[in-house]
């Protein structure tokens, strides 16, 4: 109906991570459309832009509390490489 029901942002990341020149800093759809294969859509996206920008990776942060963002990351390739202050910073390498 043209409203909005998720918000993505990929790109150099705000805060620097060591060798990840990429990052998704925000990664949200509305509860409503959650489960519906959108936020696998998003990753998809992200792979491409970050593939086509001629990087292997990106990075994200997720709050430690968050759960079932922690489980989907995982279960679409990210691999958790540091815990930091109440974040999970969770890596996606790109084939």
């Amino acid at each position: 109906n043209g409203k909005p029901i998720g918000l993505m942002t990929v790109g150099k990341p705000y805060k620097l991570y060591n060798e990840y020149n990429q990052e998704v800093a925000l990664l949200y759809i509305r509860k409503d459309f959650q489960r519906m294969g959108i936020g696998r859509q998003f990753l998809e996206i992200a792979k491409d832009e970050v593939r086509r920008k001629g990087f292997d990776r990106f990075v994200l942060s997720v709050n430690e509390q968050n759960e079932n963002a922690i489980a989907f990351y995982e279960a679409m390739g990210g691999t958790t490489v540091c815990h930091d202050g109440g974040q999970r910073r969770i890596v996606f390498m790109i084939n």
